[in-house]
Formats: C-alpha cells, structure tokens, sequence
C-alpha cells in the first residue's frame, strides 16, 4: 500500500475543499450554504477549538445551547447579523443551519419502490432471516444474546414481540430522548423505530406449514438488548444537534450498557467533504471507541454519487437495499431497490459496501403512527430497513465472537457477501449499487478473514485533523454502468473471495485494479488530488 500524505494545517484542508467544490470566496456563512438568515435561527458552528468557538460567539453576544464533548463544536442561536460578524472575523468557521434537517431513510413521502399489496402469508419480515441464513443460527443458539444495539431514531412502541425475548422474559430495553433523560413513557408517532428495532429484535416464533414452531425467530437478532435514543419527530425529521447527542450518549455509555451496534437509520445530502460534517466526526469517534456503526446507503432512486450523511463515511458500513419483488425465497428475480442510493461518494471512496433486504417489509408499527397504513397494505421500503437487517447480523456475529473489532467485522461481512451475477457469470449490478454484495448471516459467522476492509485509512489522523483520504474512484475512475435490473440474477460468493480486491473495500474496478495502477494501493491523502 502506498504511503499517504499528511495534512498538518487545517487551513490548507479548507483551501483544497474550496477548490474542489467550487467555493470562490473564503469559508463565510454564505459559502456554507447560509444565503439568507432569519432572526435567532440554531447553527453549529465548526473549523476551530471549543474555547474559540464559544469565544466567537460571545464575542457577538449570541446564545450559546450546547458543547459538545466528543468533538469540536457548539451550537448556538444567532441573529443574521451575529453570524455575518463571527464569519467575518473568522474565516476558518464553519456553519450548519440547524434549519436543514435530518430525514429518517423510510420517510412516508419519500420516492420509494412501488408499493406491492401484501398476501396474506406470514409476515414478510419472518422470511428476513431465512433469506440471509440466519434462521438456521437461530436453531443453533445464536440470536444476539447479550449484545446491545443502539438505534437513534424516533422511538420505541409497546409490543410484547420486543419487550420479551425468545424465553419470554423481559427484554433489556432503554429509550431516552436525545439529551438522555428517560423517554420511556414517549410514544412512536411516526412508527420508523419501532419497524426498524422490529426487523432488528422481534422474537415472535417463526411457524412451518403446520403450525409448528421453527426453532427460528423474526427479527434477525431476536435476543439482542435494545437502547433506543428517541432524536426524531412525528414526522420524521431531526436536527443535527440532536442526533449528535444522541451518538454522544451512546459513545459516553458503551460500557455500562454494551453497547456494541450503533443504527443510524437516516440520511442527509453531503453538502461538504467527510470529515467536515459533525455527525461523521461524532461517528468516527463511535467506530474508534469499538461500536460498529451501520448507516444506509439513502433513498436516492438510483442516482449515481447521491450516497448521503453519514452513509458517506469511509469508515462505517453503508448498506443499500435488495427488492425480492415479493418473492422471498425465489432469488432469481432479486435486484438492487428502486429507491436505494448508488456511490461512489464526493472523495471517491465505493459505497455501499453491502446490500440487504429492504424492500416493502412488514414490521411492527402502533396503530396511531404515520407508516402504519403503508406497513399494514405493503409493508415499508427504504434502505433503513436493510440497515436494521445488517445491524442484526453484526450483532449476531459479535455474540458468536465477543472479541472482535467494527474494522474486523467489516471485513468478515463484506468478503462473505455474495455478489449478484447474471446467468453468463458477468456482474448483474454496478459495484457502486450492491457493493461487495448480499449479505450472508451464517458465511459471516464461519468467516476468518482479517485485515480486508478500512486498509490505509487512519481514523485517529482523521478525528484529529491530520489525515483526510480521498479513495480510488475520486482518481479519474467512470462509473460501471452495468443494468440495475436483469433477469435470472445469482448470488454468486465465488467473486467475493479474500484475494479478490472486490472484497477488500477499496478497490472495485477491476480493470483499474492492476499492480501497476496506483489505484490499486487503496486510499490517498488529500494532497494527492489532481489538478482540475
């Protein structure tokens, strides 16, 4: 692997991000997308130390809400013409309009797949573990026992599928709101949390054709404990600041409560660099401290480059979503979704990773919430749903080996993942729409594969501003343009081997990925974009 180069002045980052993105002037308020201010409006504010910040800010008699801990920012309540001083004395700041709002990735509004009515069969969501193979770990003893997920979201309804587990005994649950005080009481007016943590953790029995009780279960996980961080609305919406105190909680409680998944099931348009926004910051410092984060690849309708925040973040495991056209168990019409977003991201680094089933499931939803009628008629699609059935099968692979670490898992979960072929053997769908593939539960369990995935990356340079990498599809590379929709499509685990660089999540281009090719080396610093 080459060896990358190193930014040691902040500022020489933001002149090369300027470049790049086409921003003339220095970093102001209206060069982050701030044209026009109404009085009193929430920012937070970025590009320098904590005390320098609340010093900025002070400095314009603005109000100061809140410090975060784990990374440098606050946010605060500005005036138009506050913010207009501060970015006129500080070039370096940053500003994030707490006006541009976070969105769940299964938005009721949102451009999904065709709605298809439901046959009145099992639920669909019982046929989820079967689909990935985790059925069988079920009858084997392994269901997420002892390993906590933390969902943020926007609540947790009162079910007996979730707050029992396989035994029928309490189910370890906390739900706060996003400042950590107890919510257990709040309901899920919208229902994505609850159908999310359904898909993740439902422990109902999965019956055979006559009546018998399987031995597998219908959440992917079912005995997982659950901590639900309650950061979204009725509608579906959140700001930044309470989402990053969400991770904040998460990462301040890892150990009392083992923590070891973090769900993050919403997504934003990337309106600058990875390592620029505060919600991948605060992710970084998740995945270091040894939580696996699992983030969706974004319903963006199969746009190229439309992977959003922080499914972006090099780091993380991205997951789009796989549409089985109602046909679970019958994988020759399978394709990538509709609605599931397609990388490569702004840095060029491949995204999604994985794909998994996510298309019209059937979950658990309060009957007074905003996706019920949609979940009742044809289920809810989104690549949120096929974030929870990743974040399931993590779960199951750390009850099954406690030791390992998030990079460890990406490894495991991306080289046991079977890519989508036609019959010719040729790829059915873009590296940049199913990743390395679909995921397997039961291949990701007997994997022993290391030191595949986040190769050249240094997340510690990277959370403290030393290193930032740009990955090989930023170097001039076109986008594959295979079909994303064919007939008689194979999950085909033989192009997703350890010696394939397909499964080393850097390179994806096999015709780029030749020794001779630097782009074969993996990732680069940012000193080594270009000329444009």
């Amino acid at each position: 692997m080459g060896k990358l180069e190193n930014i040691t002045k902040p500022r020489k980052v933001n002149k090369i991000t300027t470049a790049i993105l086409g921003i003339t002037m220095a970093l102001t308020a209206a060069a982050w997308g701030i044209s026009s201010f109404s009085s009193g409006e929430e920012y937070i504010l970025q590009g320098a130390s904590r005390p320098a910040l609340v010093s900025a800010i002070q400095a314009e008699n603005g109000v100061i809400i809140h410090q975060f801990k784990l990374i440098q920012a606050v946010s605060a309540k500005l005036t138009d013409e506050q913010v207009q001083g501060i970015a006129s004395r500080n070039a370096m700041i940053r500003f994030f309009n707490e006006n541009n709002q976070l969105s769940l990735s299964a938005a009721k509004d949102a451009g999904l797949v065709e709605a298809r009515v439901f046959p009145k069969s099992a639920p669909r969501n019982s046929q989820i573990p079967k689909q990935i193979g985790a059925n069988e770990l079920h009858k084997e003893g392994i269901t997420g026992k002892g390993v906590t997920v933390a969902i943020i979201d926007s609540g947790l309804g009162q079910f007996a599928e979730l707050q029992q587990n396989t035994a029928g005994q309490e189910r370890n649950i906390i739900v706060v709101d996003a400042s950590g005080e107890d919510a257990a009481a709040s309901e899920d007016l919208n229902g994505h949390g609850s159908h999310v943590a359904s898909i993740l953790a439902d422990s109902s029995n999965v019956f055979d054709q006559y009546g018998a009780p399987t031995g597998a279960h219908s959440g992917v996980a079912p005995d997982v404990d659950l901590v639900m961080i309650k950061a979204f609305d009725e509608q579906g919406k959140a700001s930044y600041s309470s989402v990053l105190q969400g991770i904040e909680y998460a990462i301040n409680n890892k150990d009392s409560l083992n923590i070891r998944v973090l769900n993050v099931a919403f997504s934003f348009p990337a309106t600058s660099f990875y390592w620029e926004d505060p919600i991948n910051q605060a992710l970084m410092r998740a995945w270091d401290n040894g939580i696996t984060v699992i983030a969706p690849a974004g319903n963006g309708n199969n746009k190229d480059m439309s992977i959003g925040v922080p499914g972006n973040n090099p780091y993380v495991i991205t997951v789009g979503a796989m549409d089985d056209n109602s046909t679970p168990l019958d994988t020759s019409d399978d394709v990538v979704a509709s609605f599931s977003s397609f990388g490569p991201t702004l840095e060029g680094f491949m995204k999604p990773e994985v794909i998994a089933p996510g298309a019209n499931v059937k979950g658990l939803v309060a009957k007074n919430s905003r996706l019920a009628d949609k979940n009742k008629k044809s289920g809810i699609s989104g690549t949120s749903q096929a974030t929870a059935v990743t974040a399931g099968v993590v779960a199951l692979m750390i009850q099954q080996d406690p030791s390992l670490t998030p990079d460890e898992i990406k490894c495991r979960l991306m080289s046991s993942a079977s890519l989508a072929t036609k019959q010719n053997g040729e790829l059915a769908f873009s590296r940049y729409a199913q990743g390395a593939g679909l995921i397997n539960a039961s291949a990701a369990i007997n994997a022993t594969v290391v030191g595949c995935a986040n190769n050249g990356l240094d997340i510690s340079n990277d959370i403290n501003l030393r290193s930032h990498y740009f990955g090989p599809a930023g170097l001039g590379g076109a986008l594959l343009g295979e079909e994303t929709r064919v007939e008689g499509v194979v999950w085909n685990n033989e192009r997703a081997q350890p010696s394939n660089p397909v499964a080393e999540g850097v390179v994806w281009n096999n015709e780029r990925a030749q020794p001779s090719n630097p782009v074969a080396e993996g990732v680069y610093g940012i000193t080594n974009v270009p000329s444009q």
